[in-house]
């Protein structure tokens, strides 16, 4: 097998933004909800892998948005657990548009008032920056070519 069809035969991602062709090695995975070790309990680490909460970007882009975007702020147990609701009554839908319905409950609940309305309020915010981001490192993998 020659070069070119070896690579062909691996994953091969297209960076939408950018209209190019990289390999899979050059794609991560970015978990909104990050650093890791504020989400080490149970709940905390299903949260961290909801459909919506990762998101394959390119690592030029990951880098970018770390680089960038502060940690969203400390998120209680109350709150995980109604974006947790939320998500899960979301079925199929690819993990851009489960952040953008996300990012709009975080709005309906920002407006309710109380604690968690403070709360919702400061992650909506990291969220809508950290979707800029991944919006210019997002990837979409190329079954055929």
């Amino acid at each position: 097998m020659n070069e070119k069809q070896n690579f062909i035969s691996r994953p091969v991602w297209y960076v939408d933004q950018e209209e190019r062709v990289i390999p899979a090695s050059a794609v991560d995975r970015h978990h909104v909800a990050f650093p890791r070790d504020q989400f080490k309990h149970r709940k905390g680490l299903q949260f961290r892998s909801l459909g919506g909460m990762v998101h394959r970007i390119s690592i030029a882009g990951h880098r970018e948005l770390h680089a960038s975007v502060e940690a969203p702020p400390p998120i209680s147990q109350k709150l995980i657990d109604n974006i947790t609701h939320n998500q899960q009554n979301m079925g199929d839908l690819d993990p851009l548009t489960r952040l953008n319905y996300t990012i709009n409950y975080l709005g309906c609940l920002a407006d309710s008032g109380g604690q968690v309305s403070r709360e919702a309020d400061e992650l909506l915010w990291n969220l809508i920056e950290q979707r800029t981001y991944i919006q210019l490192g997002k990837v979409t993998l190329l079954e055929d070519i």
